[in-house]
């Protein structure tokens, strides 16, 4: 095999982890969408690395790919498995975590979360409803209706399959968490119209429940990171750069697809052992 072979899964885990660490400064939205699909192309680009290499090992110098040791053929092979394993547990993990009641839920710490699925919407805890005021509340209910409305959970089950698949993309998982806070964040400003306001009750609410769970702690969902940025100038929603990145992380996908059609001998083959 050529090392041309291993460039597309290797440009796109540089250009997604690239991404994840020096987000431009743009509105969240774009750079989540683009994050996603980036590690989703990359993911695709492992795997048919994977099965190349495997077919090219039983199958030497057909299609023009040379050949490929053995050991590698059953490495490759004993990886794809694995990965495939890993993905399913991570699927299912993600679908038995949907599993959660909404409403109103018994518990002094204070959280709100956002369930997605046709008996979804917002469990809000007891502990919540006794900390804030009815503007913070709407802050709250607000940031959780935007991780509804844009179905953010389909974003980070992507994402964690993902990583499932080619770990390395386990710091694209985390910095995708980040971005969709932030973006739900924005809107939440957006919507009550105070950028301090949802500054102020992110921080009450983190601050509130490292407090009654100490092990969860202030920084552990970025929170100082997004405080900070509510108290900065709104990201521009340029309606240039935006779609340019966007448009960009497609091309890059329909890259991978293209790539992956040297593949397409792949079943005639079978058929012809």
């Amino acid at each position: 095999m050529s090392p041309e072979s291993f460039l597309p899964a290797l440009v796109l885990a540089a250009l997604t982890l690239l991404l994840s660490r020096r987000q431009p400064r743009l509105h969240p939205k774009w750079v989540a969408r683009a994050v996603v699909i980036l590690s989703a192309s990359t993911a695709l680009a492992v795997i048919g690395t994977l099965v190349l290499i495997i077919v090219v090992a039983a199958y030497p110098n057909e299609g023009g790919h040379g050949s490929a040791p053995l050991p590698l053929a059953f490495t490759s092979a004993a990886l794809l498995a694995l990965t495939i394993v890993h993905a399913l547990a991570a699927a299912w993990r993600w679908r038995r975590d949907l599993r959660t009641a909404t409403g109103l839920v018994n518990d002094e710490r204070p959280f709100a979360i956002a369930v997605p699925g046709r008996q979804g919407g917002v469990a809000v805890s007891t502990g919540l409803l006794g900390l804030l005021s009815g503007r913070e509340l709407e802050v709250v209910f607000r940031h959780e209706e935007t991780h509804l409305r844009h179905r953010h959970h389909l974003y980070l089950a992507v994402a964690t399959v993902t990583a499932k698949i080619f770990p390395p993309l386990a710091l694209a998982t985390g910095a995708l968490r980040y971005t969709l806070e932030r973006w739900a964040d924005e809107d939440a400003a957006a919507a009550v119209g105070d950028r301090k306001l949802t500054a102020r009750t992110i921080a009450k609410v983190a601050l509130a429940y490292s407090s009654a769970t100490p092990q969860a702690g202030f920084a552990s969902s970025h929170t100082g990171r997004r405080v900070a940025a509510l108290l900065s100038e709104t990201p521009p929603d340029s309606r240039v750069a935006g779609p340019l990145l966007l448009g960009g992380s497609w091309m890059m996908m329909g890259g991978t697809v293209t790539s992956a059609l040297q593949l397409h001998h792949l079943g005639l083959l079978l058929l012809l052992a």
